[in-house]
């Protein structure tokens, strides 16, 4: 994505893996977070970059990654963007997860993920963010 002007969104960029959307997709192979076997059917992400993207008004979060265990997100690159939190937010799970627990006013969170860069972003209004992987130290959102 390069170039991108996104006014009045719910979640700006949501990576999830534990997506319920498929006919199986509340059953307990796809919503179970312990780390399975990879295979020829395990998703992927990576390689994906952001860059001078301005999101203006946003309700929920503006990042939400959620990887599996046992196949990360990984190499996701944020270069030069603006993020802009409305002053009215909502409490929901960013994208087709069942069992996420609500965090109210998150900005970013990010969960089974491997090479997440920040480079040159500018974060006004955000709440709370949660990082569970080892490359978070790089943003500062939660400094207003």
């Amino acid at each position: 994505f390069k170039k991108v002007i996104m006014e009045d969104v719910n979640h700006c960029f949501v990576m999830n893996m534990f997506y319920n959307c498929d006919p199986d997709g509340k059953s307990d192979y796809v919503k179970n977070k312990f780390v399975k076997s990879k295979d020829k059917g395990t998703p992927t992400i990576r390689q994906v970059e952001v860059e001078e993207v301005q999101c203006r008004n946003i309700y929920g979060s503006a990042l939400f990654i959620y990887g599996l265990p046992e196949n990360e997100v990984e190499s996701i690159r944020f270069i030069n963007n603006q993020f802009i939190f409305g002053k009215e937010r909502i409490n929901e799970c960013p994208d087709m997860m069942d069992d996420f627990e609500l965090i109210e006013d998150l900005g970013f969170y990010i969960q089974n993920a491997r090479d997440i860069n920040f480079e040159k972003n500018i974060v006004t209004g955000v709440g709370k963010c949660y990082f569970n992987h080892k490359e978070a130290d790089n943003l500062e959102c939660c400094s207003d």
